[in-house]
């Protein structure tokens, strides 16, 4: 289950919770001589609900936007590249190689253009497979993403001759 599944249904199951105090709070006080506690489970249910809005708003806020939607206006540009490093990250942390369980897996390359300048892109899972390091190649990156990167043999032996 991924874990902003969890974050939302602990979220949903506090907002409920809140509702279901405020409503027995309400029928609390109309009993006579349960009018203190009625009272006091009125609020705790607000305080529910407050803090679960809050908090949802908060996790969607936090939530990083798609890196396709930020670089959706960057120009493609396309050009020769040598993959210097690749790894991935779970959670912000970086994974080792073996590790194939991941809950939020984000690729990543490291690319050196023959004028020596290293661009760190984000790419998806099957271009990564494609990333082999010290391969020279065709990439194609819009923004910091890379759609494509192309291995090229022809590449590999022009510049190390």
């Amino acid at each position: 289950m991924q874990r902003d599944t969890l974050y939302y249904i602990v979220l949903g199951s506090a907002a409920a919770t809140g509702i279901i105090l405020s409503l027995f709070g309400s029928i609390s006080k109309s009993v006579s001589g349960l009018e203190g506690i009625g009272s006091f489970l009125q609020v705790c249910g607000g305080v529910l609900i407050l803090a679960a809005v809050i908090c949802a708003a908060l996790l969607i806020l936090h939530r990083r936007p798609s890196i396709h939607a930020l670089t959706a206006t960057a120009p493609i540009r396309q050009f020769e590249a040598r993959v210097f490093r690749v790894w991935r990250t779970d959670g912000g942390n970086i994974v080792a190689p073996e590790d194939v369980e991941l809950e939020d897996p984000r690729y990543w390359v490291t690319l050196v253009t023959p004028e020596g300048q290293r661009i760190d892109v984000e790419t998806a899972a099957d271009v990564f497979a494609e990333c082999i390091e010290q391969a020279w190649g065709h990439a194609s990156v819009q923004g910091s993403w890379m759609g494509s990167f192309v291995r090229s043999a022809d590449l590999y032996r022009k510049y190390h001759p």
